[in-house]
Parts: structure tokens; C-alpha cells; sequence
């Protein structure tokens, strides 16, 4: 019995994984780690981790999302604090190769601890996949002709159908 009714709960934890009760699924990212949904970002020499923050050094920047195909629409928050670097949009790829549509924040939010929050919305109906894989790119641009830095905090997705 202990056997079936452990069966049962690996079950229904695995479809409320990949068919949340909520239609809703979240995504946070490590700092130089690659997640099973979701990896770090890169390449090597654009960032740099330092104090729990990834650091951007020159743009722009990607990270890999690996998603099912039941889910329409992400929500993206990048929370992120200027020093020489300005974050300047987020893009999703729509084709092969170097083909990306960036477009610009909905809503971006100060914080007290200097960092700011900037909120994208995207349409994964018109992605550019490769095996459940589609590649953002996080486009950055200097603030001034010194070299600077983007620093990055978080980075939170939420899927939903």
C-alpha cells in the first residue's frame, strides 16, 4: 500500500509540474547555474558574478528557456541596477540565426536598495524553438564611453497558458 499510494503522490506531483492547477508556472534563475527550464546567462566573457549579482560587461547577453508547448504567454522581470551600463530592451528569437525582436519594458519600478524592476510580456506562439528551446537575448548599451556595468539580481519568468 505504502508502495501504490507513493506511486500516486510522484504522480500527481509530476503532471502539477508541467500542468500547474494555476495555469501559472514560475521560473527563477541561479546566478551561474543552468536550470532544467531555464540557463544562465552568457556567454563567458559578457558577464561576470560577483556578490550574488551577474554582472554585465558588454551585450548583449542570452539565456535559454525550455518550456512545454502549452503555454502561451511569458511574463519576464529583470531586476537590475545601472552602473555604466543601461538596460535597453529584451528580445525574444522569432528565426534562425541572429534574428531577434527586442522590444522595450511595459513597466519599470525603483526600488529603495537603488535597484530597479523592468516587466516584459511575450507571445510564445511566435518564437523561434529548437527542441523546446528558445533563446532571449538581454540587450544592453553603454552609458557613457567609460566601460560600465549592468548588474543583475534576478531574473523571474512566469509562464502561463
Amino acid at each position: 500500500m505504502v508502495l501504490i499510494f507513493s506511486a500516486i503522490g510522484l504522480i500527481l506531483w509530476l503532471v502539477n509540474q508541467n500542468f500547474p492547477a494555476s495555469g501559472e508556472l514560475q521560473i527563477k534563475s541561479a546566478l551561474a547555474k543552468d536550470l532544467p527550464m531555464i540557463s544562465k546567462l552568457g556567454p563567458e566573457g559578457r558577464i561576470k558574478i560577483k556578490d550574488n549579482l551577474t554582472l554585465v560587461l558588454d551585450g548583449p547577453v542570452y539565456f535559454d528557456l525550455r518550456f512545454l508547448p502549452w503555454f502561451k504567454k511569458a511574463r519576464i522581470f529583470i531586476q537590475y541596477q545601472p552602473k555604466g551600463r543601461n538596460l535597453e530592451g529584451l528580445g525574444r528569437q522569432i528565426g534562425p540565426g541572429f534574428n531577434y525582436e527586442v522590444q522595450k519594458a511595459l513597466l519599470i519600478s525603483d526600488f529603495e536598495d537603488g535597484f530597479s524592476q523592468a516587466v516584459f510580456d511575450f507571445d510564445l506562439t511566435r518564437v523561434y524553438q529548437r527542441k523546446n528551446i528558445t533563446r532571449f537575448l538581454i540587450e544592453t548599451k553603454p552609458s557613457s564611453q567609460l566601460a560600465g556595468e549592468l548588474r543583475i539580481k534576478e531574473l523571474k519568468i512566469i509562464l502561463s497558458r
